[in-house]
């Protein structure tokens, strides 16, 4: 069943929606961007997004970092939109349906048109779609992949579709900086949209960690000091005197595993900077910065680790 005769939407990748160039304007989110792409394709809309350039020709740094995100995951997941058509009922709890011929693609943004988290996407352990049943079906199941992932084991009845092992999401800890406050703030799973519209710049993905609790993994946390959110992260069993948890930013392994590198808590008598590479150690250093605690482990930094959105791939006979 068609979604319908085919629309634009115009949109603005800048925060401040100005059309023309903002030298002040933080950048939406990849994953806004991608959730508004998502919505508007499974109803056979196109999405166009004016990226303003400088005076000088240019784009900002921030918008290319964001449209380098976006081409990352468009490389792994580009197949569920080349070529494929809406399918009814184009939408169901979150996930968005796009269809080519024996295939259906079920897409899972990882946070809505707004930029918020989105739950429609449960990583980690068994996810039932309770929608996809074999009396809804008219052709045979075969396999069910996570693109970028590979197949996955997973059982039809009459209780659903059941995926078996779904990895958990990949998210990036990342620190921002304020120069006037002379502060870096940690953004994990929350939008990160919170410190660029506040003045912050992105300084870099300190680590690799995940959007729910695995075996093994701990929540590192959010802190707060009664005055105002800062930037420290605990893991439950070293917090900083006088500060209290308030949300979770991502998860990470307690203890050294093959392949993680730490996160550090490094302090200036003031703030806290959340460290897992190698330039920001540096970099805080010469910040007189000093180490405080190892608070965790994850995986490296890498380019494009955050899953923007997840994507079934469902082969049919």
């Amino acid at each position: 069943m068609s979604a319908g005769f085919q629309f634009e939407i115009p949109s603005v990748l800048q925060a401040s929606r100005q059309w023309a160039y903002d030298p002040n304007s933080a950048q939406k989110s990849p994953a806004a961007v991608l959730a508004n792409l998502i919505l508007l394709n499974s109803k056979s809309g196109n999405y166009l997004l004016n990226v303003a350039p400088s005076p000088m020709g240019t784009w900002a740094p921030s918008a290319i970092d964001v449209l380098q995100e976006l081409a990352d995951w468009f490389n792994v997941n580009g197949e569920a939109f080349t070529g494929t058509t809406p399918l009814y009922p184009f939408e169901f709890d979150g996930a968005f349906l796009q269809s080519r011929p024996g295939v259906v693609y079920v897409l899972f943004p990882a946070a809505t048109p707004s930029g918020t988290a989105s739950a429609a996407f449960t990583a980690g352990g068994n996810m039932t779609l309770t929608w996809i049943r074999p009396t809804l079906l008219q052709d045979t199941l075969q396999s069910v992949e996570i693109l970028g992932q590979g197949p996955v084991p997973f059982t039809l009845g009459e209780v659903g579709l059941v995926v078996a092992g779904v990895a958990p999401r990949q998210v990036s800890l990342r620190s921002y900086w304020s120069a006037a406050n002379k502060e870096t703030a940690p953004c994990g799973l929350r939008d990160c949209s919170i410190y660029t519209e506040d003045g912050y710049t992105l300084v870099r993905a300190e680590a690799t960690c995940f959007s729910s609790q695995t075996e093994g993994t701990i929540p590192l946390m959010l802190i707060f000091n009664s005055v105002a959110v800062d930037n420290a992260l605990t893991n439950g069993t070293w917090t900083p005197q006088g500060y209290s948890t308030i949300d979770v930013e991502c998860y990470a392994y307690p203890t050294q595993q093959p392949g993680t590198v730490p996160i550090a808590a490094y302090y200036n008598g003031h703030d806290y900077w959340m460290i897992g590479s190698d330039a920001s150690r540096t970099e805080a250093l010469a910040r007189d910065y000093k180490y405080v605690a190892t608070i965790g482990y994850a995986l490296p930094a890498s380019a494009g680790s955050d899953t923007l959105a997840t994507v079934l791939k469902l082969s049919f006979a």
